[in-house]
């Protein structure tokens, strides 16, 4: 699909840790762009973009498992009504690699590996859930797994918690990947521009940090 400088493209989330670093790339890719949060979204509902992006969800994996119904309204019910609020060409959604039931494992986070949702982590299991209602109800899709990330206003995780000299809620010899939020919104963007759609991509970084050295 190709887009040029008259592309619309609304993201959800839009002032969020990643999805500020996917608007700014869409931006400056030369799209006319409309990044929305919380306070302004019903203002655009109705409107058409050629492009909708959904970096939005609760991003917890903690309370998530805590909570199930908050993570419920905030990952699931938000992207059903998206679907419905705007007219669009192409959907994507900023997923996570904690829908796969074993990320710790390469062999298992093959886009096209098999899930069994039954298995899964509250966080995870919503995510699919989500996932599945982009697979049903967007013709024209595309759901980017993400893993750890890093970028500027970085307020959680454990990286955070390292520099912020915090206690580290995991065990020592955790490895996880990590990638720059700037180099997930320019990945965001040559997808759209230059990958097929209705599919799965991982958008993880390369190599891992192990927090015991």
């Amino acid at each position: 699909m190709s887009h040029n400088a008259s592309t619309t493209c609304l993201v959800i989330g839009g002032t969020g840790f990643v999805g500020s670093a996917v608007a700014q790339a869409a931006r400056d890719a030369g799209w006319n762009v409309c990044a929305v949060g919380r306070s302004d979204y019903a203002q655009h509902v109705g409107e058409r973009f050629d492009v909708v992006i959904n970096a939005n969800g609760n991003a917890s994996r903690f309370r998530a498992n805590q909570d199930p119904r908050f993570d419920f309204d905030a990952s699931v019910r938000p992207v059903h009504a998206s679907l419905h609020d705007f007219t669009f060409d192409h959907y994507v959604m900023l997923s996570t690699v904690d829908v796969y039931n074993d990320p710790a494992r390469r062999e298992c986070t093959a886009e096209n590996a098999a899930i069994e949702p039954a298995s899964l982590c509250v966080y995870g299991f919503h995510k699919w859930l989500a996932e599945t209602l982009v697979r049903r109800q967007a013709g024209r899709w595309q759901i980017l797994r993400l893993a750890q990330m890093v970028g500027p206003n970085l307020k959680k995780g454990p990286l955070f918690d390292v520099l912020e000299r915090k206690p580290l809620w995991i065990h020592p010899q955790t490895r996880l990947h990590y990638m720059d939020t700037r180099q997930v919104g320019r990945t965001t963007v040559r997808l759209i521009e230059q990958a097929p759609a209705n599919d799965v991509y991982n958008v993880c970084g390369r190599g891992n940090v192990e927090f015991s050295r």
